[in-house]
């Protein structure tokens, strides 16, 4: 069960709307558990952290639930007027495998990258 903290991160109502918008969207992807902290981006501006954990999906997963997901959010929260943008900070198993991912093998190729590292924003070689 994913559950948006409402302790003042968010208007009334606009956190109610991002877990379902988030529900409906990222239930193939195993999402379990919701985050949400307001601060300051790195420019200093307003910014909403939305920290998303999700569980092992298996075989692997489909990354097109992602797609244009910050649109959604970015729209879902301007209907409530809430102009903060909305930066989604991805937890993953480190054994997540994604649909049409590839590691490099080549020397030559940049090095491959965990995708739990990647999606926190912080990729490392494996």
């Amino acid at each position: 069960m994913t559950t948006i903290d409402t302790t003042g991160a968010l208007p009334a109502g606009a956190a109610q709307a991002l877990e379902r918008l988030l529900r409906q969207r990222l239930a193939s992807a195993g999402l379990t558990r919701i985050e949400t902290e307001a601060g300051q981006d790195f420019e200093g501006d307003e910014a909403l952290y939305l920290d998303l954990y999700f569980d092992l999906v298996e075989p692997e997963l489909d990354p097109e639930p992602f797609n244009f997901l910050t649109t959604e959010l970015r729209e879902t929260l301007e209907s409530f007027g809430e102009h903060r943008f909305p930066h989604l900070r991805y937890h993953f198993d480190a054994r997540q495998k994604v649909a049409g991912w590839r590691l490099a093998t080549n020397s030559s190729r940049r090095p491959a990258v965990s995708l739990a590292s990647t999606c926190a924003g912080h990729a490392r070689p494996i």
